[in-house]
């Protein structure tokens, strides 16, 4: 890819995620358990979320030039990544009317 070098993929989550729990302990959870519709689609949601599995797109620095790629959320108000900053914009539209 010629761009390769320019890019810069977006790497700043912590290190220990919800994502990253479910990742390591979800299969032995469902060995035991069955989630409900509901709750599956809460996980897959919350496992694809700002990944390229829900696409992307380039920004590139107005002042160096530089790219990097970054990725789409997904907006679920289950998410850790997401859903905070709706509940957080809600409240203050409610309280204060913008």
């Amino acid at each position: 890819m010629l761009l390769a070098p320019l890019l810069k993929e977006e790497t700043d989550r912590p290190k220990h995620s919800v994502a990253a729990v479910f990742q390591r302990w979800l299969g032995d959870y469902r060995q035991q358990y069955q989630l409900s519709y509901q709750q599956a689609k809460v996980v897959n949601a919350i496992l694809s979320c700002r990944t390229a599995s829900l696409g992307g797109y380039l920004k590139q620095c107005d002042e160096c030039g530089k790219f990097e790629v970054a990725y789409c959320a997904c907006k679920d108000r289950h998410c850790p990544n997401c859903g905070l900053g709706q509940v957080v914009a809600s409240v203050w539209e409610k309280v204060f009317g913008r």
